[in-house]
């Protein structure tokens, strides 16, 4: 394992270890990974929020992929909720009179390499 862990190291963690016991924590494996390398969960887990993986399982199913797998886990990562509100993509919601920040087309631009603002 490298010095500096990537994402791709994390998800590459997450797949090997799947098959384990569960815990009642969500991201017992994410926390696990990071408490090994020294790093604080926290932050890491709100952006693997922000691309989906609300738990081990959703990590590998939405945020594989979205994340660059040479991604440092200590380097800064914009969420598409951050990139929706830089760029000024917002939904807005008739019922309520509320506008949201537009999370489909954020990660749409984001995939695409988009890095307006």
């Amino acid at each position: 394992m490298s010095k500096n862990p990537t994402y791709g190291d994390l998800f590459a963690y997450l797949r090997n270890h799947q098959r384990e016991l569960r815990s009642p924590d969500p991201y017992f494996l994410v926390k696990r990974f990071l408490s090994e390398h020294g790093i604080v969960a926290d932050s890491i887990i709100h952006v693997l929020e922000g691309f989906g993986g609300y738990d081990d399982t959703e990590v590998l199913m939405n945020a594989v992929g979205r994340i660059p797998a040479d991604t440092p886990l200590v380097a800064d990562v914009e969420t598409p909720e951050a990139f929706a509100i830089r760029n000024g993509l917002h939904v807005y919601d008739e019922n309520d009179g509320w506008s949201y920040p537009d999370l489909n087309a954020a990660l749409t631009m984001m995939m695409m390499g988009g890095n307006h603002g």
